[in-house]
C-alpha cells in the first residue's frame, strides 16, 4: 500500500459551468463526448478553455499547419496555480480542498517516532490522529496560505519564472504545495518518483539543470522507513550539474543536520548561498547549507506571491 492517499476535492468555478457539466453528463455518453473531442475537436477544447480562468485569452484554438506538430490554445496565457486554488476562494473558501489520510501513521509509527507530533505542529494545518490512520483537511482557503508561504520561500532562494526544481517527496500535502507554488511563480517542476534510487534522481537532476530540489527527511512505504534525505545526498553527490539548494520538510520521522557537500561542491557555490535565519525544534542557527527545512516559524513573509501568468505551449 502506498504511503499516503489524497483526494482533491474540485469544482468548477461558476453555477454555470457547474449547470453545463452537469447538463452535459446527463445528454452525452462518454463514448459520444470522446467521439465529440475527437471529430470536432477544435470546437470541444474551444469550449472546455471557457471554463478556466485565462489572464489572456488563445488567438487560436489549434494550429495544425505543421504537423505532426499541433500546437493548442496559441497565444494562451494562464496559470495553473490560480485556476486550481485562487479562482475557487470567493465562492468556496472554507470548501475542503484536499483530504488526506495516511495508514503508515499511525499509533504505532507514533510511539516509536514521537518527533511526528511535533514535526506535524510545525508544519500547520489540523491534524487528526487515528489509532490505525491520520487525517488532514485543507480548505481552499488553507491551501492559498500554505501555497504563498511556499512560493515566497522559493522566492527568496532565488527560484523564478523558467527556473527548474526537482520535487522528490513522497504523497504528502507539501508536495502539492511545492508542485502548486512552482506553478504560481512560473517555475518549472520535475516529480520524481520516490522509489528511484540516487542514480536515477541524479540523472534527473542533471536532465533538468535543477537549481532546487525539495525533499523530506523520510518517507514510509510498507512499514518501512525510507530515508529520503540520504538519497538526495547522494544523489547531488553524483549529479554533474549540482542544484543551488536543497529544500528539506521536515517530518520528525529520521534527525538529521545540515550537510556541506564539500567533496564535490566547490567552496565559492557554498558561499554564493545568501546565510538564513531558521527557528526551529533546534534552536536558532545561521545556515550556509544547501540544506534547509521548512517549519511554520520559517514563514517570516506571510504575503501574497504574484501569479505569473504562462504562455500556453501545449502540444
Amino acid at each position: 500500500m502506498s504511503e499516503q492517499t489524497a483526494t482533491s476535492v474540485t469544482n468548477q468555478s461558476s453555477d454555470q459551468a457547474q449547470t453545463s457539466q452537469a447538463s452535459s453528463n446527463t445528454t452525452q455518453t462518454f463514448a459520444e463526448i470522446y467521439h465529440s473531442s475527437i471529430e470536432n475537436k477544435e470546437q470541444f477544447w474551444a469550449e472546455q478553455a471557457k471554463r478556466i480562468y485565462w489572464h489572456k485569452e488563445p488567438e487560436q484554438i489549434l494550429d495544425d499547419s505543421n504537423l505532426p506538430f499541433a500546437q493548442w490554445y496559441v497565444g494562451g496565457e494562464t496559470n495553473l496555480c490560480y485556476n486550481c486554488v485562487d479562482r475557487h476562494l470567493a465562492e468556496r473558501a472554507e470548501q475542503d480542498a484536499f483530504i488526506w489520510l495516511s495508514s503508515e501513521i499511525n499509533q504505532e509509527l507514533i510511539e516509536t517516532f514521537p518527533a511526528v507530533v511535533d514535526a506535524f505542529k510545525d508544519l500547520g494545518n489540523n491534524v487528526e490522529l487515528y489509532t490505525d490512520y491520520t487525517k488532514r483537511r485543507l480548505t481552499y482557503n488553507d491551501l492559498y496560505k500554505e501555497v504563498n508561504y511556499f512560493a515566497d520561500v522559493l522566492q527568496r532562494h532565488g527560484i523564478g519564472k523558467g527556473d527548474r526544481v526537482v520535487i522528490y517527496m513522497p504523497m504528502i500535502l507539501e508536495a502539492a504545495y511545492a508542485m502548486l507554488a512552482c506553478a504560481r511563480i512560473g517555475a518549472v517542476h520535475s516529480v520524481v518518483f520516490g522509489g528511484f534510487a540516487a542514480h536515477n534522481l541524479a540523472i534527473r537532476m542533471d536532465d533538468a539543470e535543477a537549481k532546487m530540489v525539495i525533499t523530506v527527511d523520510a518517507g514510509l512505504r510498507g512499514g518501512k522507513v525510507i530515508n529520503y534525505k540520504n538519497l538526495v545526498n547522494q544523489g547531488v553527490e553524483q549529479a554533474t550539474v549540482k542544484p543551488e539548494h536543497v529544500l528539506v520538510i521536515n517530518r520528525g520521522i529520521l534527525p538529521f543536520e545540515p550537510k556541506i557537500l564539500m567533496l564535490i561542491m566547490q567552496l565559492s557555490a557554498v558561499s554564493a548561498v545568501k546565510p538564513m535565519r531558521l527557528s526551529s525544534q533546534f534552536g536558532w542557527s545561521q545556515i550556509r547549507h544547501h540544506i534547509y527545512f521548512i517549519p511554520q516559524a520559517l514563514r517570516v513573509r506571510q504575503k501574497a506571491c504574484n501569479v505569473i501568468p504562462v504562455v500556453t505551449r501545449l502540444r
